[in-house]
C-alpha cells in the first residue's frame, strides 16, 4: 500500500506541472472556452453519426457517456493521496478544486471505447483520429 501510494504522488508531481487547470483561474474566458470546446466537439460528432448512418439513440449514448466519464476523469485524477486515503477511511469525497485534462482523456477515451463495442459500431477510433482523416482528404494525400 505504500509503494502504491509514493507511486500515486510521483505521477501526480509528474503530470500536475503542465495538465492541471485551476478552475479559479480564467474565469469568465475559462469557462466560455470549455462550453465552447465541448459544444463543437458534440455538434462534430453528431455530424460523424448521422454521416456514418449509426443508430440515434446508440450513438447519443455513446456520446453522453464518454462526455460524462471525461468530466469524472478529469474531477477524480485531481485528488491527491491523502484524499483518496480520506475517502476510504470516511467513504466521502472532498470537493475538487482543480482538473487533471489526462484523467479526462483515459476515462473517456476508455468509455468511448466501451459504448462502442457495446452497441457494436462500425467506428472504433477515437475524437482525435477524425482530425487526421479531414486533414489526410483535404490535402490531397
Amino acid at each position: 500500500m505504500e509503494s502504491i501510494s509514493i507511486l500515486l504522488s510521483q505521477l501526480k508531481f509528474v503530470f500536475s506541472y503542465h495538465l492541471i487547470v485551476g478552475s479559479q483561474h480564467g474565469g469568465f474566458y475559462f469557462d466560455l472556452f470549455y462550453v465552447l470546446a465541448f459544444l463543437l466537439a458534440t455538434i462534430w460528432m453528431l455530424w460523424e453519426g448521422h454521416r456514418n448512418k449509426f443508430h440515434w439513440v446508440s450513438w447519443l449514448l455513446v456520446l453522453a457517456i464518454s462526455r460524462l466519464f471525461f468530466i469524472i476523469g478529469t474531477k477524480v485524477i485531481s485528488y491527491s493521496t491523502v484524499d483518496w486515503i480520506y475517502f476510504f477511511q470516511q467513504f466521502e469525497l472532498l470537493p475538487a478544486k482543480d482538473k487533471v485534462i489526462l484523467g479526462g482523456f483515459i476515462f473517456g477515451l476508455v468509455a468511448f471505447w466501451s459504448g462502442v463495442k457495446l452497441f457494436r459500431l462500425r467506428l472504433f477510433y477515437p475524437q482525435f483520429i477524425f482530425l487526421k482523416h479531414i486533414l489526410w482528404n483535404h490535402s490531397g494525400g
